[in-house]
């Protein structure tokens, strides 16, 4: 029984540290605390200064914590460099703690960000861009898969960099003559009388690029993308660790998106048995407005290069498309697509065609 827990219980735990990371460094405010109209994305800031130097001062060993709530569309600033909640110790009034915070100032209080001698402490900003449910079904000769893809993207901003995420999570039901998706890096093996279901690896990229750069008709993001074995059947993984770099490039022309997710993977951690994973994937993606809320999309599964494979088993490259429908639901904005693909150049456990069919939760619309 843990023998078959273990890998969801890897799965629960990475999920966690992917969702929890940017959070670390905040400082959360009981809502109690909040003002009325402090607005509904709030975010805690927290300043620390440092105790002063010489025996006589007012706060000699002890610390002065400004806790801030602020709020992004809120372009107001305090011009006396004092945040609206003030909690200090050694001082005997927030008016003696003003006048010691003005005299360890150089330059002068302008404003709370700048010429105010301390360092601004941000918790970096996290937000969920996209949800995307991708129902596929793969047919090889007699057999028949589904492939059940998860995917969240979510945008951090550090203050300087800004980082995407992406981390794919999928439920399967393969034969054993049929290997799915890039979340499965390995050769696994098996035979038409083996059928498997349940949880895959899971796929995680981490694209970072300079501040600013999302809101730009041109963004190229690069990081580190990790595969997680956390497959319930070996069938469903690749029963390594691979990692290795990667890159996220994407244009917005006219009416035309498009771009890819290209990364190398190399295995390591493998069991007795199995093959270490090298191999090149990409995710292109081609979305094009053909009336409104209406496009034509090409977003496969994805293409893979396998460097250790023999000529003509070592290419995976599907071509197809279809169409994508957006609208609103009840407030939330919303794409539903449906796409077939012919793969014209395959391994031996690719599948010959598939359909796939999207539901999309955008948040960031």
């Amino acid at each position: 029984m843990f023998a078959n827990t273990y890998p969801i219980g890897r799965m629960v735990v990475f999920v966690s540290i992917i969702f929890c990371v940017p959070f670390i460094n905040g400082t959360p405010t009981e809502a109690a605390d909040r003002p009325p109209d402090s607005g509904t994305f709030l975010q805690t800031l927290l300043y620390e200064v440092q105790p002063l130097v010489g025996s006589n001062s007012p706060n000699e060993n002890s610390w002065m914590r400004f806790s801030v709530l602020s709020n992004e569309s809120h372009d107001s600033r305090r011009s006396d460099c004092l945040p609206e909640r003030v909690i200090s110790e050694g001082f005997t009034s927030q008016l003696e703690a003003t006048e010691v915070f003005r005299a360890q100032s150089p330059g002068g209080c302008t404003g709370i960000t700048e010429g105010c001698g301390y360092a601004e402490k941000q918790t970096p900003h996290f937000r969920l861009t996209e949800f995307n449910i991708y129902p596929t079904f793969s047919y090889l000769d007699d057999s028949s898969a589904t492939y059940n893809e998860f995917e969240f993207a979510s945008h951090t901003d550090f203050g300087f960099v800004e980082m995407e995420n992406r981390t794919v999570l999928n439920v399967a039901d393969l034969p054993g003559t049929i290997a799915l998706g890039p979340t499965n890096p390995g050769d696994p093996g098996g035979t038409a009388d083996i059928r498997a279901n349940g949880f895959g690896d899971i796929l995680s990229g981490f694209f970072f690029s300079p501040k600013g750069s999302h809101a730009s008709n041109v963004h190229v993001g690069v990081g580190p993308v990790i595969t997680f074995p956390t497959a319930s059947n070996d069938i469903l993984g690749s029963n390594q660790y691979t990692a290795g770099p990667g890159i996220h490039a994407s244009a917005d022309i006219g009416k035309l998106t498009t771009g890819f997710f290209l990364w190398q993977s190399w295995g390591w951690d493998v069991n007795s048995g199995d093959k270490r994973a090298n191999q090149l994937f990409g995710k292109p993606f081609v979305i094009y407005e053909i009336a409104e809320k209406w496009d034509l999309v090409y977003i496969p599964l994805g293409l893979s290069h396998s460097w250790k494979a023999k000529t003509g088993d070592d290419w995976t490259v599907p071509v197809g498309g279809g169409f994508r429908r957006r609208c609103n639901v009840r407030g939330q904005e919303m794409g539903f697509q449906v796409q077939a693909f012919d793969y014209v150049a395959r391994k031996s456990k690719d599948p010959e065609w598939e359909l796939r069919f999207a539901i999309e939760f955008l948040f960031d619309e």
